[in-house]
């Protein structure tokens, strides 16, 4: 755990502080698989997604392939409109 600093409050003549205690999980990427299973869950193929992220073919396929990619990328996975056929 991390220990936040000390939110203080003042009531009257009471000085109150607190500790927060927050819980830092480590991101992990998702697996290739897993990233390139939830692309074509919602509709997607590689060469539409690299018309839609304006990078080529290839470059996509590298990014499916990393999986020690940014986690923005999976974020943007995760953040793909479903295309309905």
């Amino acid at each position: 755990p991390f220990d936040a600093p000390s939110v203080s409050h003042y009531y009257g003549s009471i000085f109150l502080i607190r500790i927060i205690q927050l819980e830092v999980k480590e991101l992990v990427p998702m697996a290739p698989e897993a990233f390139k299973a939830e692309i074509k869950r919602r509709g997607w193929e590689p060469e539409l997604l690299a018309v839609r992220w304006a990078m080529s073919k290839r470059r996509v396929h590298q990014i499916i392939a990393d999986g020690d990619r940014p986690r923005y990328y999976d974020d943007a996975v995760m953040a793909l409109p479903a295309i309905l056929k």
